[in-house]
């Protein structure tokens, strides 16, 4: 609602400046076209209009700067609008990969987790495989010492049992073959025989289970020794694999724990990058909407230096047009004056001439004479040689001229009255007829006596004014002649 109420605010200010601009323009085209019948159009009505579209075309031109200097901020702001929707768009992006990115990461952390339960399962598992190994540790080291024990018996016994191999060998040596034969041939009787047979095999037996029994512990003794060094070996392996497998599942664990760690500062790194997108968003939306506003504000400021723009360019084609209206009717004007018949000499009576158009002496110094100087009593009337526009009128009687005024013609046609005694009698933009009187002669300026300078401009060029008169007769230094007809000799 306030926007509106601005807009419409802006826009009645712009009409009502456009209306303080055009109101003058209406003004002088009023003037120019509401003289009706009248064809009078004076040079200083020319000047007014030239002098009106001159400053309309300033106008035209300053609110044409502005206006495109509006529509480079205009453009700018559209650019910076172009700008924040893109920087918006490129956080929202990111936004959502970030979101995508902490969803992941999520995922992430609880598959490590998941994980990490995993080889917390393993090291568990490990952990009592050590366990039981330990306890088949401690079980074989009580084997082994119940073994040692066993292999300690069986010393004492091997050594009881080698004792009594050796005993019974000293016996066989101190009994000797000849004691067993001697014992044979004591028998008294067959049966006596026998029994003496019977003792002495017993007594070989008795040798042989000796030696029996002591090979029998030996090879116990060695295999028991070898079994228990083999498993003891073994159980020290396995437990060594055992505990490096519990070294590399815990290290796994760290590195896993490690992970998760720094998946979960990724997360919070994430989940503070997404904070501080979702801030910038929201000055992306506010910096969107700020140059939104002001491009609409640009944009009605836009549309009412447009309208003036193009009011001032209208103003100007209508000054253009009173201005070319004007000036045509004022060389129409010009013409009828121009086609008044022959021109009038401008002191009627006074043909007696002092120095003539081009070069001469003056003061003892060769000078470019730029007229045709005519003597006559001070106050003469001078007369306008022929109908026109008063174009110049002087406020400077010290100048080289002195009081002097110019009469434009038409067609590049200008006549001009110097040294005149006082100001001339009419003013710029006066239309006169031929033969008005326009001021009087007299000495002022650059002259050495009363006398009328009076010269022609042709197109802006100083040209010979007799030669506008080539039927009037004149007179010099005893000389006649007519017109610009001069005689061989004259002397200016």
């Amino acid at each position: 609602m306030k926007k509106n109420v601005r807009r419409l605010i802006v826009i009645l200010l712009a009409l009502a400046m456009l209306f303080s601009i055009l109101l003058p323009a209406l003004s002088i085209l009023a003037q120019a076209s509401g003289s009706g019948g009248s064809d009078d159009v004076t040079e200083e009505e020319i000047d007014a209009l030239e002098d009106e579209l001159a400053e309309a075309r300033r106008r035209r031109t300053a609110a044409q700067q502005e206006l495109n200097a509006i529509r480079g901020d205009l453009s700018r702001a559209q650019q910076a609008v172009n700008l924040a929707q893109q920087q918006l768009l490129l956080t929202e992006q990111s936004i959502d990969a970030t979101k995508q990115l902490i969803v992941n990461l999520g995922i992430k952390i609880e598959q490590t987790k998941a994980d990490i339960a995993v080889k917390e399962g393993e090291i568990a598992q490990t952990q009592e495989d050590l366990r039981q190994t330990q306890i088949r540790l401690d079980n074989l080291a009580q084997r082994i010492d119940s073994t040692q024990q066993r292999l300690e018996n069986l010393v004492l016994q091997e050594a009881e049992q080698t004792q009594a191999y050796y005993d019974h060998i000293r016996w066989l040596e101190e009994t000797g073959p000849l004691t067993y034969i001697a014992v044979l041939l004591q028998s008294g009787s067959f049966a006596e025989l026998l029994d003496q047979t019977l003792v002495i095999g017993n007594a070989m037996d008795y040798t042989n289970d000796i030696l029996d029994r002591l090979e029998d512990t030996q090879m116990e003794m060695s295999i028991t020794e070898t079994d228990l060094e083999e498993d003891k070996a073994e159980q020290v392996e396995v437990q060594a694999q055992q505990e490096e497998q519990l070294a590399m599942e815990e290290q796994q664990k760290a590195d896993l724990e490690a992970e998760q760690a720094k998946l979960e500062t990724d997360t919070a790194n994430q989940q503070q990058y997404q904070k501080d997108l979702e801030a910038q968003r929201v000055q992306y939306i506010a910096d969107r909407d700020a140059a939104q506003k002001l491009l609409e504000e640009i944009a009605v400021t836009e549309s009412a230096y447009a309208q003036e723009a193009a009011a001032l360019a209208a103003e100007e084609a209508n000054i253009q047009r009173a201005l070319a209206t004007a000036e045509q009717k004022y060389q129409e004007q010009l013409a009828r004056l121009q086609n008044t018949g022959a021109w009038y000499w401008p002191l009627p009576g006074k043909y007696s001439l002092s120095s003539l158009f081009g070069g001469r002496y003056l003061f003892g110094r060769w000078d470019s004479h730029t007229g045709t100087d005519i003597p006559a009593p001070a106050g003469t009337e001078i007369h306008a040689a022929q109908g026109g526009v008063v174009s110049y009128v002087s406020s400077n009687k010290n100048s080289s001229y002195g009081w002097y005024c110019m009469i434009s013609h038409g067609n590049g046609y200008v006549t001009l009255y110097a040294h005149q005694r006082v100001k001339p009698i009419v003013s710029e933009g006066q239309t006169v007829a031929k033969g008005d009187v326009i001021g009087y002669v007299g000495t002022t300026g650059n002259s050495t006596g009363n006398h009328l300078h009076f010269e022609l401009r042709l197109n802006g060029a100083r040209a010979d004014i007799l030669q506008l008169f080539p039927n009037t007769t004149f007179y010099m230094n005893g000389v006649s002649w007519k017109g610009n007809q001069y005689p061989a000799g004259l002397k200016n």
